[in-house]
């Protein structure tokens, strides 16, 4: 399974491999001593363990060896000014989860969750899968309509803030009678690529490392990423782009297979 990046072709399941080395980085140290875990708070509030820069060494080193042609975005490395960007025509773009963007398209993404064992991948035009108990397996998203009663909407935790809270409701209220689930991280948008849910209205800031390879599962899965009025400047109703000036994400709502 290659996507073709230039004269570059990434092979995607050499990447899962990689992710999943990364992730027995992570257990490797959150198994073990609390008080080795480092933990540092980053400019933005946010925790920064071990782990977190023991996975980054793993997968830049790993992509850098394999595909030394092609530049990381990484939530740990130093950003890059916009005018360094803005010409790549290909890049690697992660937090634990390995993206690949064809200028603002991502085009294959790898996410794993390391506590669980499970992998989802996907490549453009070849497909969505999910790793589970050494089982593989294509993943679709669910099919259905806008006005059907009962969909499954995947909600903000409580402790998000007021304000992504109440934007979020007013969301939710268009629905009949929907049932709303929680989860961390890209695991909400796997939901959706897997079909265990409909719809997620992502009413808060997240950066492009963030979505990047959780979108291009989505997409493979016959789903849409698309930006949402009310934070960043966005191109309402489009999809999510990535390798922009501004790496804020706009508002963003991620559907299914929405038949209208």
């Amino acid at each position: 399974m290659n996507v073709q990046c230039g004269s570059t072709s990434v092979d995607v399941l050499e990447v899962v491999k990689i992710a999943k080395r990364a992730g027995v980085a992570i257990m490797a140290i959150y198994e073990g001593e609390k008080d080795k875990w480092e933990v540092e708070m980053k400019s933005d509030a946010s925790p920064l363990t071990a782990a977190n820069r023991e996975a980054n060494r793993v997968i830049c080193e790993a992509l850098s060896t394999l595909y030394p042609n092609l530049p990381i975005v990484s939530e740990e490395n130093e950003s890059l000014a916009y005018e360094e960007r803005k010409n790549w025509q290909h890049h690697f773009c992660f937090t634990v989860n390995i993206g690949v963007c064809q200028g603002p398209t991502p085009i294959a993404g790898v996410v794993t969750i390391p506590a669980q064992g499970v992998a989802y991948w996907a490549a453009q035009g070849l497909g969505a899968y999910k790793e589970e108990n050494g089982e593989v397996s294509r993943i679709h998203a669910a099919t259905f309509s806008k006005d059907d009663e009962g969909l499954t909407i995947v909600a903000p935790r409580p402790q998000n803030r007021g304000d992504t809270l109440r934007r979020t409701q007013a969301f939710i209220d268009k629905y009949k009678n929907p049932t709303l689930v929680s989860l961390g991280s890209s695991i909400k948008l796997m939901l959706i690529a897997e079909g265990s849910a409909h719809v997620y209205p992502r009413l808060h800031d997240t950066c492009e490392r963030d979505t990047c390879a959780a979108h291009a599962i989505v997409n493979e899965a016959g789903g849409r990423v698309v930006q949402a009025a009310g934070g960043a400047p966005c191109e309402e109703g489009e999809a999510l782009r990535y390798n922009k000036e501004d790496q804020l994400n706009p508002f963003f709502v991620v559907y299914g297979n929405q038949t209208d």
